[in-house]
């Protein structure tokens, strides 16, 4: 069983890794000449490997989540 120290530790890096590699798929993707979707400030564009942006839709903003913490007890 991990400590306290070592997930917290994991908590940090996970999100960084998960990042990473969303960001090296995007790259691979638009290298291997496919298109790829982002969203940016409400509408979501296909992207193409030569650069160019197509609308595709606009969505509702984000919704803002409040994190909160959950201690269980054993």
């Amino acid at each position: 069983m991990k400590t306290d120290q070592e997930l917290d530790d994991l908590e940090t890096v996970i999100p960084e890794l998960a990042d990473y590699a969303m960001r090296q798929a995007c790259k691979n993707a638009l290298t291997n000449g496919q298109s790829v979707l982002q969203v940016q400030d409400g509408i979501i564009y296909e992207v193409f490997p030569d650069g160019k942006k197509m609308h595709r839709k606009t969505i509702t903003p984000k919704i803002p989540v409040i994190k909160k913490e959950l201690f269980i007890e054993t």
